[in-house]
């Protein structure tokens, strides 16, 4: 094991992702007098106060083929002279003096230099047949011995190492490391397992292959970064809804949205370089002679086109046939991105030198078998030009629908709905293929669809009664109204500005159902939590510590407001959908129950307070308990209630004035005084 740790396992990775042996490993770091270990020395140590950014390191290995003359045996005077009659066996003769062992090597090109033939000749590197001799007599004038070398081949491995410039790495299989936070010293640890647990949290690693870096770039945003970062709007923890973290939400799911929208473009750059398929001529002979006047020859080629339309007809089929599989407003844009990339695709298939030699020399002929090839290309065409048109209009809304789906404070997207809803104005009004019903009405439902997911993840009930005040949660069902809301308000607008517009030959006569509907009834399930939450909260509010200080019932105080904690956990038992309309009437019946269930506490309550506020402790305390209640603009019965019983703190007052009265009149001739004994 190698001193240091850190390169320790450094080693076992390289060895295990390159598949070579530890002892390459050791030898790179020996070779150039330590000019790798330097560079492996600056990875580890490097940190954000001497640079500006961190750098790579790179090991890549290199695989070569050596081939040298080795001693095989020495060879006596009779053996020698039976070398000498065969002359049907063609060898080199190499004249040398030095001492020869058993280590003694002689490369090919000192060989090809310094030695001779048998039959005399002179060497000539050029012949062919030298490369078939195996065999080199050497000898020797130092001792007088005659020596039998044969050639040997061996496969050899070098490993190089390369940081901050990097050179010759095209077409080349090699691994990298990556170090995750460079103001992270990774210090040299008292043993190799505590090494290794720190080398995994702070350094990524990755293997490149030679054929497809890019596949590999794939599976890695795909694999390791998709996984780190949670989905876009996905709660992962239960503070992601508080304000302060929301420029931190907002940049994470901007870099998530970014790297799936890279890893599509360079996914779709894949299929580009490698083509979906491929337009192949079964017999290339066809290409290289042929007479235009062979009808055979005009046969073959006219084979081979019928054969091209058939596959071009099939591939624009399932191109047609694909539909967007995510029902965000983003998917779409991204598929209609897609759909361009992939048609130019195989336009290019169509363009290539094989196959334009052939449409050029039935072109010639006027062959009826080019109608229906160029048929499809037209068709493919138009289909081309309509996708990438239908990608730039989409792209002038990319800002809003980015900030639809990511944006955390829903007060933000209520103040970009009117520039989306310019933004669909002008699509509607300019675009050739969204300017119809049919193809518009579904674009404006996904995109309510995702202002109802957005609503739905904002005010799941269950994580908002754990997680926040009902304060809090009852101002997320607030924000979220008022954005199901807007998205009507601004959609009445832009349509009266189309019916006002002179210019305008059509308007948005769209049906209300599919694009407010489950809209609406997300603005009602608000509307409903409102008031309950609202209720919960006044119960609070009334029954805290005031309420204890003035009727000195502490018990029954905490009885009522464990009667309130379980009408507010019966939400935690609310098993369906409530933003479903298909359990509407689960719904009613739940706020049915919510109701009863607090009509029972009201009454319990105005007992307790009546009963209270007969026997008080307190006027001044009672009466500044009411006050306070006077300023809650509330409409809870209970709140009436309290503010009724001014009555009773007058009387409480008055019997505190008498009590005062009476005890001036006993002691005033001879008050009471404290003495302190000195």
């Amino acid at each position: 094991m190698l001193d240091d740790f850190r390169v320790e396992w450094l080693c076992r990775r390289t060895c295990q992702m390159l598949n070579i042996d530890r002892s390459i490993f050791i030898d790179m770091l020996e070779r150039h007098n330590g000019f790798n270990e330097d560079h492996i020395d600056k990875f580890l140590t490097t940190n954000t106060a001497l640079h500006e950014r961190s750098y790579a390191l790179i090991f890549h290995r290199e695989d070569s083929k050596r081939e040298v003359w080795q001693l095989i045996e020495t060879i006596d005077e009779e053996e020698l002279n039976d070398l000498d009659d065969d002359e049907t066996d063609q060898q080199f003769i190499l004249n040398i003096n030095q001492p020869i062992n058993i280590e003694t090597e002689f490369s090919i090109d000192y060989v090809m230099n310094y030695a001779r033939l048998s039959s005399g000749d002179s060497i000539d590197s050029a012949y062919e047949y030298l490369k078939t001799i195996q065999r080199l007599l050497v000898m020797n004038q130092y001792d007088n011995k005659n020596y039998y070398f044969e050639l040997k081949s061996y496969r050899e491995t070098h490993l190089y190492c390369e940081y901050y410039h990097y050179h010759n790495l095209t077409k080349k299989t090699f691994v990298y490391f990556i170090r995750t936070d460079i103001q992270q010293y990774l210090i040299q640890s008292s043993t190799f397992d505590e090494m290794n647990l720190i080398m995994n949290e702070n350094i990524t690693y990755g293997f490149i292959p030679e054929e497809q870096p890019l596949v590999s770039l794939v599976e890695i945003l795909s694999l390791i970064y998709h996984d780190i970062l949670p989905s876009v709007n996905q709660q992962s923890s239960t503070n992601e809804l508080m304000s302060s973290s929301n420029e931190t939400l907002t940049q994470r799911d901007q870099l998530q949205l970014g790297l799936n929208r890279f890893r599509l473009h360079i996914k779709s750059t894949l299929r580009q370089m490698q083509g979906e398929f491929n337009l192949t001529i079964p017999n290339r002979d066809l290409l290289v002679s042929g007479d235009e006047t062979d009808e055979e020859y005009v046969e073959n080629f006219e084979f081979i086109v019928y054969n091209w339309e058939r596959i071009l007809q099939e591939e624009m089929n399932n191109e047609l046939n694909r539909r967007v599989l995510n029902s965000s407003p983003l998917a779409e844009l991204e598929f209609w991105h897609e759909r361009s990339i992939r048609i130019t695709s195989i336009l290019e298939q169509m363009k290539k030198d094989d196959v334009m030699k052939i449409i050029r020399v039935l072109t010639n002929i006027d062959s009826p078998s080019l109608s229906g090839f160029n048929n499809i290309k037209l068709q493919l065409q138009s289909y081309l030009l309509e996708a990438t048109d239908n990608y730039k209009f989409l792209l002038t809304i990319d800002r809003h629908l980015k900030i639809l789906q990511m944006e955390k404070s829903f007060q933000t997207i209520i103040h970009m709905l009117p520039n989306l809803m310019q933004g669909l104005k002008t699509i509607w009004t300019m675009s050739k293929y969204y300017n119809k019903d049919e193809r518009f009405v579904p674009l404006m439902e996904k995109i309510a669809n995702e202002i109802i997911n957005r609503v739905q993840q904002k005010i799941d009930i269950k994580t908002l009664l754990s997680s926040y005040t009902l304060n809090e949660a009852e101002q997320f069902c607030y924000q979220s109204k008022q954005l199901l809301l807007q998205w009507k308000i601004e959609y009445q607008n832009t349509r009266a500005k189309l019916e006002n517009d002179k210019h305008s030959f059509s308007t948005w006569n769209f049906e209300h159902r599919i694009l407010f509907d489950k809209t609406d009834y997300l603005s009602q399930i608000c509307d409903d939590l409102i008031r309950m939450l609202s209720n919960l909260n006044e119960f609070y509010d009334i029954f805290g510590l005031e309420m204890k200080a003035v009727t000195g019932d502490e018990q029954m105080v905490d009885r009522v407001l464990e009667h309130v904690a379980g009408l507010k956990n019966s939400f935690l038992s609310c098993h369906f959908d409530m933003f479903n309309r298909e359990n509407s009437q689960q719904w009613h019946s739940f706020i049915e129950e919510f109701n009863h269930r607090s009509s029972i506490i009201e009454q319990e309550a105005k007992i307790f307070i009546r009963a209270s506020f007969t026997q008080l402790r307190s006027a001044e305390t009672a009466f500044d308990m009411l006050m306070k209640f006077q300023k809650i603009d509330t409409t809870h019965v209970l709140a009436y209630e309290m503010v009724r019983q001014f009555t009773a703190i007058l009387l409480q007052y008055c019997k505190e004035i008498d009590g005062t009265y009476d005890l001036f009149v006993k002691y005033k001739d001879n008050p009471p005084i404290f003495k302190v004994n000195i």
